[in-house]
């Protein structure tokens, strides 16, 4: 009798599995999906087969919610599903952009157009005509998506730069950024090959050095010591303005008379 008792819990089990815990959304409508606070109410989607959407007008949220609500399917472009726990807080597939820092990743003044375009969460302001930026911030720079209105108003000025396409912020920035050559040793002093400075609008530097070696870098890139060595030794030490100025070899002679910071090749 106990043996049959076992067999048929068994069979009950495999009759009736242990039920799916159902996903839980964000559930908003009109302009509650976009007052820029958060991303709507909560909700727990009543269905194991639910999905969690975000209906779009252009790239503007207009409504959240479990597809089970739905009466029509939730179509690429206009509509968009997700399936993990209140995953609908993305913005519109081809809202993309570069997301990067150059003080996590140097390609991101070197090399943005390798950098893959990333999904940009739902904004909170209609982002029609423009969707992501560039923008310099002292020696760093910074590209990203446009989400907010907070993000247009800030981004107004030289430092920074609105664009409209997918990853359209994967260019040069600033256009003409400077470029030096950057190395140390005895074949420094023909070396040709230049790379970006941190600041847009540096200044390239050639030091000869005491040692016979030669010194190419871009000003904001100096350390104490070159520093020091050039302030020391005026004459051995050449700045210049121009982009990739110090790519070739330089005369360092200088009138005394003439500051080091005035003297430019």
């Amino acid at each position: 009798m106990a043996l049959k008792s076992v067999l048929l819990v068994v069979a009950v089990g495999a009759v009736w599995p242990k039920a799916v815990e159902s996903l839980s959304c964000y559930s908003c409508s009109g302009e509650t999906c976009v007052n820029g606070v958060d991303f709507g109410a909560m909700l727990d989607c009543n269905g194991v087969q639910d999905a969690c959407y975000t209906k779009f007008n252009g790239y503007v949220p207009t409504e959240r919610g479990c597809t089970s609500a739905l009466n029509n399917p939730c179509t690429a472009g206009s509509c968009e599903s997700c399936n993990s726990d209140y995953c609908n807080v993305l913005g519109a597939t081809q809202h993309k952009c570069v997301v990067c820092s150059s003080v996590l990743d140097e390609n991101c003044i070197s090399n943005p157009g390798e950098l893959p375009g990333q999904q940009c969460g739902a904004p909170s302001t209609d982002v029609a005509e423009t969707q992501c930026y560039s923008r310099v911030i002292g020696s760093v720079t910074e590209r990203g998506c446009i989400q907010s209105q907070s993000d247009l108003d800030t981004c107004d000025g030289i430092q920074c730069s609105t664009c409209a396409g997918e990853a359209c912020n994967n260019a040069e920035y600033p256009e003409k950024r400077q470029k030096c050559v950057k190395c140390s040793s005895m074949e420094c002093k023909t070396s040709a090959t230049t790379s970006y400075c941190d600041l847009p609008d540096d200044s390239c530097v050639t030091a000869k050095k005491t040692d016979g070696t030669y010194l190419k870098t871009c000003e904001h890139s100096m350390t104490d010591s070159d520093r020091q060595f050039c302030q020391s030794n005026p004459s051995a030490c050449s700045f210049c303005g121009q982009n990739e100025c110090n790519r070739n070899e330089i005369n360092l002679r200088r009138p005394s008379w003439v500051p080091i910071r005035w003297w430019r090749s």
